[in-house]
């Protein structure tokens, strides 16, 4: 049995740089299954570029998120409505396709927008995943909200 835990807060923080004051959003699911926990996917509303995003996550968490199952898939789906956001990056990257964490995907879990992926501008090796929960790849330069996780084996 899966149990789901979503929390939200929004924090307000003023840096002295060009943006001025802007406001965090941040979800958390957690997930408990078996030998299971954690926050599966930790929204982070700065836009930051995939490798940017990559590292913040590393440093605060574990890594970018990844999503395993259509289940997942409806989680972020949720939570990206909820931030009313369109697009965030994950851990998926065109090394191979692996997720950030270098482990396989499950390429029934990986669920592609029409058309995708697509390397459009001939280097889209990242990828994100948008308000429908599909999937999408973009240059990794480009800058978009992101999905954190701190989900660990136990």
């Amino acid at each position: 049995m899966t149990e789901i835990i979503l929390h939200s807060f929004r924090l307000n923080e003023m840096y002295c740089n060009n943006f001025g004051h802007f406001e965090l959003f941040f979800f958390f699911v957690f997930f408990r299954t078996g030998n299971f926990f954690g926050g599966k996917f930790i929204f982070n509303a700065a836009k930051l570029s995939w490798r940017d995003a990559q590292s913040q996550c590393r440093r605060l968490y574990v890594d970018l998120s990844t999503i395993s199952d259509s289940f997942e898939n409806s989680a972020v789906d949720t939570i990206l409505s909820l931030a009313s956001q369109n697009e965030a990056w994950i851990g998926l990257s065109k090394n191979l396709w692996l997720w950030s964490d270098q482990s396989k995907v499950t390429w029934l879990s990986v669920k592609w927008a029409d058309g995708q992926p697509d390397n459009a501008s001939g280097n889209e090796m990242c990828g994100f995943v948008n308000e429908t929960g599909l999937i999408g790849d973009d240059g990794c330069s480009h800058t978009l909200p992101f999905f954190c996780s701190d989900f660990l084996k136990c």
